[in-house]
Parts: structure tokens; sequence; C-alpha cells
């Protein structure tokens, strides 16, 4: 994720877990706001609506890994 670059407003309906590799990742989730930095990890909420952030002057890389199922979305997006 780019410097001040952010998500679409999302929610997963399968598992994720998000290992900041580098770089600065802030979430909101249900308005609470949560920063994590490089070697921390995240488990994002299922079924919740959230959004990721950069607030960092350098790029955010992540390791995620989701545990779907074949056929059936990872992410979707909330309007």
């Amino acid at each position: 994720m780019q410097p001040n670059g952010h998500s679409n407003p999302h929610q997963h309906p399968v598992p994720v877990i998000a290992h900041v590799l580098e770089g600065t990742l802030e979430t909101l989730v249900g308005g609470v706001s949560r920063t994590y930095r490089a070697g921390e990890a995240v488990a994002e909420p299922m079924n919740i609506p959230m959004q990721a952030f950069n607030p960092g002057g350098v790029p955010t890389k992540l390791l995620v890994v989701m545990v779907g199922a074949k056929g059936k979305p990872n992410s979707i997006a909330v309007k």
C-alpha cells in the first residue's frame, strides 16, 4: 500500500491474518482505529466492515493469509 493510501471499505466472510513486513498499517474497525508496525500481525474480524490505511511516508508491505473456499469471495465491498 502506497504512503497515505487506503483500501476501500470492505468485510471478510473468511478468516484473514495480515503480517506487516514493512511500514505501518492502520485499521479502522467499528469506529476503533489500531496501528500495526513491521513485525506485528493482525487477525482481521470476519463479517465486520473495516478499512485499512497507510499513514506513513513509506510503502506498507503485508503478508496476507486468507482461509477461504473455492468459488466463494474472500472480501466483499461495503457501500
